[in-house]
């Protein structure tokens, strides 16, 4: 069974899934270890690790390279955020092929014009929701594999409240979406009214932002939630364990007396792949 089938099945399947936000190779083997069976390819994640906010910066080609890197990294499922699909219709089309060929599960596209901003962000921008409708239906003819899912993501709720928002995600499930993102919910309750709402699976982002309640899996499943992603959790642990030792490198003028906390050197080279390297080397000597 392939990723899309794998995907396809846990969307069939009772309960809540969860999925890992990364950002790079890395980040998805860590996430791969822990025991993760989704990831979710953030574009504030992969912004973040160009050294960029998310602000419509990075091009549909340094996204879909980062793509083949994850995918080429791990075995498991990835979703992928691709923005407001770099441009009209026939640009959304070019990246839905480009990122079934990535090797994408699910290709999540939103409702902002170009160029995007991170859903938590001040300023944001909504297209009319006509104009998504038009983009979802080129990203459903563009699809070459029907495994491929479609996701559309609607920014309204911060911008022109509840109502407009669900009632864009109504319009986007309508127009082909196999999946609807409901962003910025602010209470449990719109969480579920969304849900029942919604006759395809629905997704939420519960990021450390601090505009999403940061609720349990196990209460997200009563109000019907099928995708939780967490697309922070990584980067934002990792970047607080970054500042600590370069801070105390500073300071101390040695790391030494840090060595003890690290992940040790063996463990890093089995995370990266090393001894499956080796042992092929040896293989072919």
């Amino acid at each position: 069974m392939n990723g899309r089938e794998r995907f396809q099945q846990m969307l069939r399947a009772p309960g809540t899934r969860v999925a890992f936000g990364v950002g790079d190779g890395l980040s998805a083997r860590v996430a791969a270890e822990a025991g993760a069976e989704l990831l979710y390819m953030s574009g504030y994640y992969v912004a973040a690790t160009h050294g960029r906010p998310d602000v419509g910066l990075l091009t549909m080609t340094e996204m879909t390279t980062r793509c083949r890197e994850i995918t080429a990294a791990v075995a498991l499922p990835v979703i992928v955020d691709a923005d407001d699909g770099y441009g009209g219709p026939a640009n959304v089309a070019r990246t839905v092929m480009e990122f079934e060929r990535a090797g994408a599960v699910a290709i999540q596209l939103e409702d902002q014009p170009f160029p995007k901003k991170c859903g938590a962000l001040s300023g944001l921008a909504l297209l009319p929701p006509e104009t998504m409708v038009h983009k979802i239906g080129a990203a459903v003819d563009a699809r070459r594999d029907p495994s491929l899912a479609l996701i559309a993501r609607t920014d309204a709720r911060r911008v022109e409240g509840f109502a407009a928002a669900l009632a864009r995600a109504l319009a986007y499930q309508k127009a082909g979406a196999d999946i609807v993102f409901f962003q910025m919910p602010e209470s449990a309750e719109e969480i579920g009214k969304a849900c029942a709402a919604l006759s395809v699976p629905a997704l939420f982002t519960f990021s450390e932002s601090g505009r999403v309640p940061l609720l349990p899996p196990d209460e997200l499943e009563r109000l019907g939630v099928k995708i939780a992603v967490y697309p922070l959790t990584l980067m934002m642990a990792a970047i607080t364990a970054m500042r600590k030792a370069a801070a105390e490198l500073i300071r101390a003028r040695t790391n030494r007396h840090l060595v003890s906390e690290y992940v040790p050197w063996d463990s890093v080279n089995r995370l990266t792949g090393l001894p499956d390297v080796e042992a092929f080397e040896a293989r072919h000597h």
